[in-house]
């Protein structure tokens, strides 16, 4: 796939809720990176298991390895985007915390950190609009 798209953004989706432990997680995060993802994803949200913290640690601790081994002056930007089950603003919140943890302040940027949770804008909107959020996990998946 990376052959047959130079120049645009590729997307890989592991669907870690089917994997077995977050070594294998990381081990198949490896993997898509060194084939040439620029983005690595937990899920489809098709599955009955979506994000889980464990998954996308084991992925945000391959994202920084790779960073680190970049060269000086590299201009590469992965990036990683947590989908299933994420509904409320405080759903997406640890998972904002853990892209800062081990990426940076700098990496919460939609260039390197994406949601995939269509149904997360309800509760934006919310928000914005002086409303309650959403308790946590409040939307089922």
């Amino acid at each position: 796939m990376r052959r047959a798209s130079p120049g645009l953004l590729l997307k890989v989706i592991l669907e870690t809720g089917e994997l077995p432990s977050p070594e294998r997680v990381a081990q198949l995060s490896q993997l898509a990176l060194d084939a040439g993802a620029d983005f690595i994803k937990t899920s489809t949200g098709k599955t009955p298991h979506g994000a889980s913290l464990p998954a996308a640690t084991a992925m945000l601790r391959v994202l920084q390895a790779r960073g680190q081994a970049l060269p000086p002056g590299a201009s590469a930007v992965l990036g990683f985007k947590p989908s299933g089950g994420l509904r409320t603003l405080a759903d997406v919140w640890p998972y904002a915390l853990a892209v800062q943890q081990a990426l940076g302040p700098h990496a919460v940027n939609p260039r390197r950190f994406r949601v995939g949770a269509s149904s997360l804008w309800d509760d934006l909107a919310a928000v914005l609009r002086g409303q309650a959020p959403v308790p946590a996990g409040a939307g089922g998946y």
